[in-house]
């Protein structure tokens, strides 16, 4: 099966927004959301996808979601998630995302 980034944020989404809504400060490595979305995705792999998350959300004024993706070694956001706007970070753990449908549903078959 090839799958699409669009697919990935699909799948990808609802893994970062049940995150989130713990609201326990937790976060996920790179390498636990590529095992997660399988389909041969790789930790170096998930920029693409990650910026449709991160554009989405910041388009439409929801706190980071990419926020909660840290590296293993660090646990920090990688470099890319720098170009977002993160004044509202600490955000995405009390906000509503029951309340967000997955943008990324038309991508759901592929």
């Amino acid at each position: 099966m090839i799958v699409s980034e669009e697919w990935r944020a699909f799948h990808a989404w609802p893994i970062l927004t049940e995150l989130a809504a713990r609201g326990d400060g937790g976060t996920i490595t790179y390498t636990e959301l590529a095992g997660e979305l399988g389909h041969g995705a790789m930790p170096r792999t998930l920029g693409c996808m990650l910026d449709l998350i991160g554009g989405y959300c910041h388009r439409n004024g929801l706190p980071p979601l990419t926020r909660l993706v840290v590296s293993a070694t660090t646990r920090r956001p990688s470099d890319g998630y720098r170009k977002w706007d993160r004044s509202r970070e600490g955000e995405v753990y009390v906000f509503d995302w029951a309340g967000v449908e997955n943008p990324f549903s038309y991508a759901k078959d592929g």
